[in-house]
């Protein structure tokens, strides 16, 4: 070994002995005080104003930016001095001291690359007629991973290499044989493969014309989410062995955004999820189907009803509708057949010019395709309530309510739900007159009709109360005795009402006529 390395080694050995080590000087036990205040101070601002304190030159090299807050008063700097260096620095900071009273405080490497660092070590000593393989120095750039790592990996993989990394640079220099060199370069070849990058990315703008965008977008975002999480291939092995199935989720995540002021859809994809996007669309945005449902409310009076002698419950003949997929209300018949000679529509015109019944309501409406018509005869009224310490007057509908709801079936049938509700002021408060009790009846049904079919629904029952009193003027109102010069009658008339449904999927034809009717 020449003198020249022999001298090398000894400073490298001297440095790190003096690496993280203050020597025993009296100044470094002379008591400092450090008050950084409640703000706190940074931790180069801290070691910097400790080292001066001491007439020591520090030389600060990537100190983590931590704030500290400090109350140390007359304690000695050694105790500081390590507490920050191993404490708040978190195993990341060291320090040397050198010539003239400089210390250098710095991550580990950058203090051993001013020490110094070591020849590399010399390959054993060639077989006989073996030539001694030459050390180069080759630069390897790191596309992934860190650098300081990897190098620290490669020197315990290959032994006898030295791998730097260059300052600034995500690059290590690495010294070795070619042989040393070429098994680097299979291992970094392995460890820091390129990302694959996945298919471009595409966006487009898709204007709908019939469905909701933001409607839209949910059902497409789960189709999407779906087909994702079962996309799947087939590899096959080799012949004769069996075949593997496995779950290959896509790479690239589309994004589906509706813009409800344009009822636009923008959709970013690949070009692939794009296509598949727009074939959805295709089969989602068409018009959809409407009904016309036509809606008579006719109340008659039992009474009538019995002196008719028309029992619905009695029906013969086909009149009565057998479809019925949930009855909720009673007498459901087909009232576009003949009843005893008679067509119920026009029984009930009959009966209503002859002052015997009363058309409550008479409606016609045209429902998108399971949607919600409503239908509402009668008035509103506000009912007080207590909500904390305030009386509030609530509104509240009473009168007869209908919702119809249809739904159109492949076949060209139309499935009714229908929901009725009827309801009355029962009671008021005799002081002030407030409503103190109120009469509700509600009914839900759901039947199948045939395009055009006529439906009659019955069972609600509407009761109107009449109290009248006569009586012998001044003497009725005597208290006590007044009764004896006074007659009240009471009088009960309960009216049912009947529904009449006609439903009809609109076409632009039924359209058209419908609209002129209106």
């Amino acid at each position: 070994m020449s003198m020249k390395r022999l001298l090398a080694l000894i400073v490298l050995i001297f440095g790190l002995a003096l690496a993280g080590t203050l020597p025993d000087d009296p100044r470094f036990d002379v008591p400092v005080t450090v008050r950084t205040g409640p703000g706190g101070m940074a931790l180069e601002a801290v070691l910097d104003g400790a080292a001066r304190s001491v007439n020591l030159t520090p030389m600060l090299r990537e100190i983590p930016p931590i704030t500290l807050r400090l109350d140390w008063i007359d304690k000695p700097f050694r105790q500081l001095w390590q507490l920050l260096i191993d404490t708040y620095s978190d195993g990341k900071l060291d320090y040397v001291l050198l010539d003239n009273d400089v210390i250098l405080v710095a991550p580990p490497e950058v203090i051993a690359r001013v020490v110094g660092e070591p020849e590399p070590a010399p390959p054993p000593p060639p077989e006989s007629g073996e030539a001694v393989q030459p050390i180069v120095r080759k630069f390897y750039p790191i596309r992934s991973g860190d650098p300081a790592k990897i190098a620290e990996f490669l020197m315990k993989e290959v032994q006898g290499i030295v791998a730097t990394v260059v300052p600034g640079q995500q690059v290590l220099a690495v010294r070795g044989t070619d042989a040393q060199q070429q098994e680097v370069q299979r291992i970094l070849g392995q460890i820091t493969a390129p990302v694959e990058e996945g298919p471009p990315i595409f966006q487009r703008t898709f204007r709908l014309s019939h469905a909701k965008a933001e409607e839209a977008a949910k059902v497409l975002a789960e189709a999407m989410q779906a087909r994702q999480a079962q996309s799947q291939i087939k590899v096959e092995a080799g012949a004769g062995e069996q075949q593997v199935q496995a779950t290959i989720p896509e790479k690239s995540t589309i994004s589906i955004v509706a813009d409800t002021r344009t009822n636009t859809l923008i959709v970013t994809g690949t070009a692939k999820q794009l296509e598949l996007v727009e074939e959805l669309i295709k089969k989602l945005d068409f018009p959809v189907q409407q009904v016309n449902v036509q809606v008579r409310i006719q109340e008659v009076t039992q009474t009538l009803v019995r002196n008719l002698g028309l029992k619905w419950n009695t029906i013969s003949g086909g009149n009565i509708v057998s479809s019925i997929v949930d009855n909720g209300l009673s007498l459901i018949f087909d009232a576009t057949r003949s009843l005893a000679s008679l067509n119920i529509v026009a029984t009930l015109e009959a009966l209503e010019k002859q002052g015997l019944s009363r058309t409550v309501n008479d409606s016609n409406i045209t429902v998108l395709n399971n949607q919600t018509g409503f239908i509402q005869s009668g008035f509103t009224i506000f009912v007080k309530r207590v909500v904390g310490d305030k009386v509030e007057k609530v509104p509240y509908d009473i009168g007869v309510i209908v919702r119809v709801t249809p739904q159109i079936t492949a076949d060209g049938q139309i499935v009714l739900k229908v929901e009725s509700e009827v309801s009355d002021i029962k009671e008021r408060n005799p002081v002030d007159g407030d409503v103190d009790v109120l009469s509700k009846q509600k009914s839900e049904t759901t039947l199948r009709l045939d395009n055009g079919q006529t439906v009659v629904l019955g069972g609600l029952i509407k009761t109107k109360r009449d109290k009248t009193t006569q009586g012998v003027p001044v003497l009725m109102h005597i208290p006590v005795l007044g009764s004896l010069f006074k007659q009240t009658t009471v009088n009960n008339e309960d009216n049912e009402l009947l529904i009449v449904i006609t439903a009809n999927i609109v076409n632009d034809a039924t359209a058209a006529a419908a609209g002129s009717k209106k």
